[in-house]
């Protein structure tokens, strides 16, 4: 994972979902609960970092619907071959 500032070789992985709102059409745009700006459309990212450095490992650009539980062991699994 290299670059990392983790000096007891055990660190902590951070994954997190992020709205973020789309104006006009858009590719893989969905309708899905968006507290600030209520039925707008809009992507859903989920992020990995580590949380002790904040370094970024992993992230993919999702549509608006939440992810299933097969989806976060595939972003998983990404992340551990990252």
């Amino acid at each position: 994972m290299g670059g990392g500032q983790c000096e007891a070789g055990v660190f902590t992985i951070d994954t997190d979902t992020t709205m973020h709102t789309l104006y006009g059409r858009q590719m893989g745009e969905r309708k899905s609960y968006n507290p600030k700006n209520k039925g707008k459309r809009s992507y859903l990212p989920m992020l990995t970092f580590i949380a002790e450095t904040r370094e970024y490992v992993w992230g993919e650009l999702r549509n608006g619907d939440k992810p299933t539980g097969n989806q976060i062991g595939a972003h998983r699994r990404n992340v551990c071959a990252a």
